[in-house]
C-alpha cells in the first residue's frame, strides 16, 4: 500500500514545487523591468508608451548604465561609512569628534547621491521631447496616485484604526 502512494506523493510534490516556482519567479515583471531612475516609473512598459527613437533608446541605455555605476559606488561607500559609524558607537567610550566627523561624511555622501539622481533626471529630460516628458509625468503621477490607495488610515507607523499592532521588546 505504501509503495503505490510514494510515487504519487513525489509526483504531486514536484508539480507543486514547479507551480509555486513559476508563480513566484518574477511577479509583476520583477526587477528585470525596472529602471534605475526609480521604482518602476521608468520601467520598460512606460518606456514603450513614450515612442522613443533608436537614438533616444541608445542615449537612455548609456545614461542608465552611467547612473547605475555612479549610484552603486556612492551606495557602497555610504554602507561602509554607516558601518564605521556603528563601530564607533559600539566602542566602550565613544569618541564624539570621530562620530561627528563620520556623520558629516555620511551627510556629504547622501547629498552626492541626491545630486547624482537630480543630474540623471535632468539628463533624461534632455533626451526626451517635451511631449514625451509630459507623457512620462502623467504616467508617473497616475502610478503614484494608485500606490497611495494602499496606504493605511491614521498616522504613519500605526495600524488601520491608529493602534499599534506590533508589541515587542522596544516598547
Amino acid at each position: 500500500m505504501f509503495k503505490k502512494g510514494i510515487p504519487l506523493l513525489l509526483f504531486v510534490s514536484v508539480l507543486l514545487i514547479l507551480g509555486f516556482g513559476t508563480a513566484f519567479a518574477a511577479p509583476w515583471g520583477g526587477k528585470a523591468d525596472r529602471g534605475w531612475f526609480g521604482p518602476s516609473w521608468l520601467s520598460q512598459g512606460i518606456v514603450k508608451t513614450l515612442d522613443l527613437s533608436e537614438e533616444q533608446k541608445e542615449s537612455l541605455k548609456a545614461l542608465e548604465e552611467k547612473t547605475f555605476n555612479e549610484l552603486s559606488e556612492i551606495k557602497l561607500e555610504l554602507m561602509r561609512k554607516t558601518w564605521e559609524l556603528k563601530r564607533l558607537w559600539a566602542e566602550d567610550v565613544p569618541n564624539e569628534e570621530k562620530i561627528n566627523a563620520k556623520n558629516a561624511e555620511i551627510t556629504a555622501l547622501r547629498l552626492r547621491l541626491n545630486e547624482t539622481l537630480k543630474e540623471s533626471q535632468e539628463a533624461l529630460n534632455n533626451i526626451l521631447t517635451p511631449e514625451q516628458q509630459a507623457k512620462l509625468k502623467e504616467t508617473r503621477d497616475s502610478l503614484l496616485s494608485r500606490k497611495q490607495g494602499f496606504r493605511r488610515l491614521g498616522k504613519p507607523g500605526l495600524g488601520y484604526y491608529g493602534v499599534r499592532r506590533h508589541r515587542g521588546p522596544w516598547f
